[in-house]
């Protein structure tokens, strides 16, 4: 018999990803052949094992690499179709606190309108990560746009319902980008096993089951090639919680019908 965790989850999500830099990680240009490395390096374990998944942050460094390898755009748009890739619905995660409001507006217009223009997908998810403020107003923007749910990393963590001026709900969840990452949690199935157990019980203090959303990536993080075999390994030790892999797509949309407190304002905010 496998063993169970005492835990309120059931299921675990995992979802791998990499936080863009454009120019914080490195130069301008090492960011960018960063970045070519991380999507070929997707594409790539995406084609050799059915059952990856990849969450991509934002737009702007996908339509430098079509623009340099439009020869991929085929696998990128299939991965898309299929559900086991999404792609957050902003051109950058811009320092909204720094930014005009025409800046901000249009961050939506070039990120949304290019992946429906351009792949036929319309962005479920805004993602902000790592963003130091948040718009009053972007409840209303974020919606305007098409899209359902914004992640961000710095505010009030687990779901909840934001509210902004004009009386727009938008569902919000706020998670460490860098959960897994630092915590060792997909490093191989051992390290898994030994520090999962230890961070379910901190999660079940903020996060209400009976699913937790775990990111897996930090800055300009490549691919995990061995978070699939760690999710099979764990699931032949272990009746309960099971592992999954995710996108935010999918793992924000199921959460998103359920119940959670409404607030006006989150911190850090500005506007």
């Amino acid at each position: 018999m496998a063993n169970e965790i005492n835990t309120p989850f059931d299921f675990v999500y995992f979802i791998n990803h990499s936080h863009v830099d454009h120019t914080w990680w490195n130069s301008p240009e090492q960011c960018r052949e960063r970045n070519e490395q991380i999507i070929t390096e997707l594409l790539s374990i995406a084609s050799a094992e059915p059952e990856f998944k990849f969450s991509y942050e934002t737009t702007a460094s996908l339509i430098q690499y079509l623009e340099k390898y439009p020869d991929r755009k085929e696998e990128i748009g299939n991965l898309l179709k299929q559900g086991r890739l999404d792609v957050g619905g902003l051109f950058v995660s811009a320092n909204d606190d720094a930014c005009s409001p025409e800046a901000i507006v249009r961050n939506f217009q070039y990120g949304a309108r290019w992946l429906e223009k351009t792949f036929g997908y319309s962005p479920k998810v805004t993602k902000e990560f790592d963003t130091p403020g948040h718009p009053v107003q972007l409840p209303q923007l974020i919606r305007d746009a098409g899209m359902k749910a914004l992640v961000i990393t710095r505010g009030p963590q687990g779901g909840f319902f934001w509210v902004g001026p004009d009386g727009t709900e938008l569902f919000t969840f706020c998670v460490p980008y860098n959960w897994s990452f630092w915590r060792r949690l997909g490093i191989n199935f051992s390290e898994t096993e030994k520090n999962l157990p230890r961070e379910l019980a901190k999660a079940a203090e903020k996060y209400p089951g009976p699913d937790l959303i775990i990111p897996d990536g930090d800055d300009m993080t490549l691919p995990n090639p061995g978070i699939v075999e760690i999710c099979k390994e764990w699931n032949k030790s272990y009746d309960r919680p099971k592992l999954r892999l995710g996108t935010f797509d999918e793992t924000i949309e199921m959460l998103a019908g359920r119940r959670f407190p409404r607030r006006s304002v989150i911190y850090p905010i500005c506007g």
